[in-house]
């Protein structure tokens, strides 16, 4: 990291557009070499112009203003609103992480990243934050409602429903009032007929949390308008479309691959049968518990 200002970082009295007032310089973030400041709440940050236009449409509008006013420098920072200081700093970071590691934050300070990349459109910080998460063990529901409120790829989501679609129940009321009532449906959708396509498959206690996982997953990615191409096009096991096109851009995920079949064209058409061969199946089981498989 460039050196900061380390011995500026007492309170001083500094004067602004809106009078004087008492601000302090960031301790990590105030670089002696840097070349624009921002005052966040009541602290400054000296950093380089550099990122923040590089590929910032936000920043690039508030940096170069057309008329008098906040011009950036130590006397006059840009000041920066909606946002604490230190999730400003959680953003900086990114630029100027010392350790050339960004696998050790956890899920809040990648969640913040993510949230202010968002709103100042700062697109592949945006993506190294979705990165990020998508290594982390996040609970699905949680990870659903995060990656629909920040507009993340539905691609990514994949294990998530898959997950859910393989609990014993639907989500609980309060569970259900997060994932919305489209979602509560497709889920219920999936359920019924995951468990038709194992019967029919031969499963003798046809299940959503036994189903094989091709039939799972294609059944998922169908209910939820999410692409499977055939064997030759994998889809990765975290979710990342690997179908010669990545959500997260230029950046793949590290990952393992599985290859998912193409779902059937004639999936609609087959549920009648489906069904009567659910309720052989079942009556099969009350007729012969002992039978371990049936014969279709």
């Amino acid at each position: 990291m460039p050196s900061s200002d380390r011995s500026s970082s007492q309170t001083h009295n500094v004067p602004s557009t809106h009078g004087v007032s008492k601000m302090q310089r960031h301790e990590d973030f105030y670089l002696r070499d840097g070349n624009i400041c921002f005052m966040v709440e009541n602290t400054v940050f000296r950093l380089h112009r550099y990122f923040f236009e590089r590929e910032s449409k936000y920043f690039q509008q508030l940096l170069n203003p057309t008329g008098a006013g906040e011009d950036g420098s130590p006397d006059s920072p840009y000041t920066i609103r909606d946002v604490t200081s230190d999730e400003f700093a959680q953003l900086v970071w990114v630029w100027y992480n010392p350790g050339y590691s960004f696998s050790r934050k956890g899920k809040e300070h990648w969640l913040t990243v993510l949230r202010l990349a968002t709103k100042w459109e700062f697109p592949e910080i945006r993506n190294l934050a979705i990165r990020q998460l998508e290594r982390l063990d996040i609970e699905p529901v949680e990870k659903v409602f995060i990656y629909k409120c920040y507009d993340v790829s539905s691609e990514l989501l994949l294990p998530s429903y898959v997950s859910l679609c393989r609990r014993k129940s639907l989500p609980s009321p309060e569970e259900g009032r997060i994932l919305t009532m489209e979602t509560i449906l497709r889920l219920a959708s999936a359920r019924e007929q995951v468990v038709l396509a194992a019967a029919e498959r031969g499963c003798a206690t046809p299940a959503t949390a036994t189903a094989p996982e091709d039939i799972v997953v294609a059944v998922v990615a169908e209910q939820f308008a999410l692409t499977l191409y055939s064997n030759d096009s994998p889809v990765g096991i975290q979710g990342q479309s690997m179908n010669g096109g990545n959500p997260l851009g230029k950046h793949p995920v590290d990952t393992d691959v599985v290859s998912v079949k193409q779902p059937d064209p004639n999936f609609e058409e087959r549920k009648a049968e489906r069904r009567s061969v659910a309720k052989r199946c079942r009556w099969q089981q009350i007729q012969h518990p002992q039978r371990q498989k049936i014969t279709a």
